[in-house]
């Protein structure tokens, strides 16, 4: 550089000069040198991808080397996929480097590449929540959708930066990141309630504000419940609860317990549920108090109203009844059933068309509609005696009635948690009973098969009643296994009985005290979530609120469900992966090229 100051100016086949490469490897001495003088006419100089020195040093993280061409006047300008210095060091991750652009060009903040990308979008793509953070923290800085139409919180939701995600969570900014996103602010708390719950969960702490101090009695906490609940939309298919339905379903314990949804589920509860409860609780009893009545008064009078003499049994009458409607007080009460009947007829007719193939998805709704139509079929016709087959059918409907009024108190506070517990260890029950089911039949074709059937029993089913009891502690070893010179294989008899013994009343059914004593807890627990939820679900439908001022379109872009926004999602990852392609294939390209041109040169030397 002495003896030829031109050779500052030279540039290789990619029209890099030595300032280029000084600049790309940080050599900061050597850039120092190069620009002594009038040379530092090319600090500016781009190669044939746009590069300048700054891209260079910035896309490398040389921080010294960026600040030094800063102050010697470097100038923001856009390589061949209109990035600037500060898109490429958001990229790297430099921090330092974009503390030094910003510092002495503010101006290239909100700058766009060719896919409408800022540096923040950038840092946000590669995870780099410090930068994110810092960005942010400019007033001047826009949350801008990129041509994928995704802001910094899709990106790094679509590319689980979990970082940069809770960094956002707890920035001052959150809320405005939250409203750009691309499916709204509900539904992106869904998404983030499915991918990142510890996240969802810091933004949920960002709605509470406390005010004053804690220990005077002015002391006041607010807490902002649209992040849960949105304004009012007039679409009827918008779920005012889906946000909380999204806690429920994937068992986000953490966020349904939070102080802010406690304070919106209580306040609706206190205000809309209890009433709901009351109200549909007294409508029910309106129809089972009368059934039962009914029933049980046609029980007490059957041979009244059935037999024709006082010596006839209830065997004798069963078949040929007489046809009257004789009793007022059976007539009174079957119209009242009847009436209440159809009116909760008409609430399922109504819940079944509202919620169309979902409301075969839950069985409380068949054991409701088991109920009603059985009472129906019970009371019709009306006549006073009822025998055989319809007096079967009410011993049904009673059953259901009463079972079914365990569904509406199980969003009482202190006895719903109990009855989900018990629908809970139920469903366990059932599970664990086919394997039940394997030994009572294995003991009893056993037991059947060696014991003849003039000694105690006569068929199979009595013999697997029989095993069934035996299992729940009633042995009875005295009358159905002694004496034993009565059995002709009273050895194998009895061996297959120790068997028994060990295999079902102790083994099983303390396996059955064991799995329900080691997941009370654990039962308990998501009890108390359901019945916590339930309050509100299926209480209360289309809660309206204030706020209704809010427009169509926001409206519309709510009303996608979670598993829209899920393939929204996977298509976007899709984009953002065929894109990275496109780049590797770019720059392999550019290695070719390179290559090619190399062996060109080298065929002309030769």
């Amino acid at each position: 550089m002495a003896t030829n100051k031109a050779a500052a100016g030279v540039t290789s086949n990619d029209l890099d000069t030595p300032l280029h490469i000084a600049a790309k490897y940080g050599w900061l001495p050597i850039v120092e040198s190069l620009l002594i003088g009038r040379n530092v006419r090319m600090i500016n100089l781009q190669n044939n991808k746009g590069l300048t020195p700054l891209h260079l040093a910035c896309s490398n993280g040389h921080d010294q080397v960026a600040e030094y061409l800063l102050s010697q006047g470097a100038t923001i300008e856009k390589d061949q996929h209109q990035k600037t210095a500060l898109h490429l060091a958001a990229t790297r991750g430099s921090k330092r480097c974009v503390m030094s652009i910003l510092a002495s060009r503010p101006d290239c903040l909100n700058t766009l590449d060719e896919n409408k990308d800022t540096a923040l979008n950038l840092a946000s793509f590669e995870g780099h929540h410090e930068i994110v953070i810092y960005l942010l923290s400019f007033k001047d800085q826009r949350i801008l959708m990129n041509s994928y139409n995704n802001n910094l919180l899709d990106i790094a939701l679509s590319r689980e930066k979990r970082d940069v995600a809770m960094a956002i969570a707890e920035h001052a900014r959150w809320r405005e990141v939250l409203s750009t996103s691309s499916p709204g602010l509900l539904l992106m708390m869904q998404a983030l309630l499915i991918k990142m719950p510890e996240v969802a969960k810091r933004i949920l702490d960002q709605c509470v504000m406390a005010n004053g101090d804690e220990s005077k009695p002015e002391y006041t906490v607010k807490s902002d419940l649209t992040i849960i609940q949105g304004k009012y939309s007039p679409n009827p298919e918008k779920d005012p609860l889906a946000v909380l339905k999204t806690m429920t379903k994937y068992r986000r314990d953490n966020c349904l317990t939070h102080k802010v949804v406690f304070t919106l589920m209580h306040l609706k509860w206190k205000k809309f549920g209890f009433t709901s409860l009351i109200l549909n609780l007294i409508l029910y009893l309106m129809y089972l108090l009368p059934l039962t009545a009914l029933a049980l008064y046609s029980r007490d009078n059957e041979k009244k109203f059935c037999a024709t003499n006082a010596t006839v049994t209830r065997r004798d009458y069963i078949e040929d009844v007489p046809k009257t409607r004789s009793s007022t007080i059976i007539q009174v009460l079957t119209y009242v059933v009847l009436v209440f009947t159809l009116v909760h007829l008409f609430q399922e007719a109504a819940q079944m068309f509202r919620q169309r193939t979902h409301y075969f998805a839950f069985a409380s709704n068949y054991f409701e509609l088991t109920g009603y139509i059985t009472a129906m079929l019970y009371i019709l016709p009306s006549y006073d005696c009822k025998t055989g087959l319809q007096l079967q059918i009410g011993a049904v409907s009673m059953f259901f009635g009463w079972m079914n009024l365990t569904l509406y108190l199980r969003k009482v506070s202190f006895y719903g948690s109990y009855v989900i517990m018990l629908a809970t260890m139920s469903i366990t029950l059932i599970k664990v009973l086919m394997i039940f089911m394997l030994f009572i039949l294995a003991f009893a074709t056993t037991f059947y098969m060696l014991i003849d059937e003039h000694e105690l029993f006569v068929s199979l089913p009595h013999w697997l009643l029989t095993i069934f009891v035996m299992t729940l502690g009633e042995l009875n070893y005295d009358d159905h296994f002694l004496p034993w010179e009565l059995f002709p294989f009273s050895n194998l008899v009895n061996t297959l009985f120790v068997i028994f013994v060990f295999a079902m009343p102790i083994i099983l059914m303390n396996m059955l005290v064991g799995l329900a004593v080691g997941d009370i807890e654990n039962i308990q627990r998501n009890a108390r979530t359901h019945r916590y939820v339930a309050q509100l679900y299926d209480a209360i439908c289309g809660f309206v609120h204030p706020g209704a001022d809010r427009d169509k379109g926001e409206a519309q872009q709510d009303v996608q469900s979670p598993e829209i926004m899920e393939v929204k999602t996977r298509l976007e990852e899709q984009e953002v992966k065929i894109s990275e392609i496109c780049h590797m294939l770019r720059k392999q390209s550019e290695m070719l090229e390179n290559m090619s041109q190399n062996s060109k040169r080298g065929q002309r030397r030769k």
